[in-house]
């Protein structure tokens, strides 16, 4: 009597089993096929346009120290023969050539970026910026620095 009830508990644990099994075998494919994928990327693509750990002038990048963080995004147009004043950033300012072609002159070193062109402008260091070309250098520019406190200031 003993050995036909476990057979009879292990028939119906056998049982069980394969009706579990089943059942998930016949509602997981249409689980799977009936998920939102309404957040799948289409269309869509990135290219990285500046990847650095060093400003233009080789300087190691830092990153400001603050309880209060901001960033500041905004848009210059430089006209033909046009430039910045003498100035420098105490925080790190990524500048991206949007249309035409943007000089940056830093102790007495030159350099040019074109259009889809971007640059870490160097900290803490006397800089101009040019726009040596015939049409308007719009550039973005986007600075990381301290609520409160200013992105750039001028030099005398």
């Amino acid at each position: 009597m003993e050995e036909a009830m476990k057979t009879a508990i292990r028939t119906l644990v056998l049982g069980v089993g394969v009706a579990v099994g089943s059942a998930c075998l016949t509602t997981f494919p249409a689980t799977v096929l009936a998920q939102d994928h309404s957040h799948d990327a289409v269309g869509f693509e990135g290219t990285v346009l500046l990847k650095t750990t060093v400003t233009a002038t080789d300087q190691p990048l830092t990153l400001p120290q603050t309880d209060k963080p901001e960033i500041t995004s905004m848009l210059f147009t430089i006209q033909p023969n046009g430039h910045s004043t003498l100035h420098q950033h105490p925080v790190p300012i990524i500048a991206y050539v949007l249309e035409g072609t943007l000089e940056t002159r830093v102790a007495g070193v030159s350099r040019t970026y074109k259009a889809g062109e971007a640059v870490v402008e160097p900290m803490n260091s006397p800089m101009q910026a040019f726009n040596p070309g015939g049409v308007p250098t719009k550039l973005l520019v986007v600075m990381i620095g301290e609520e409160g406190k200013p992105n750039s200031v001028a030099v005398k």
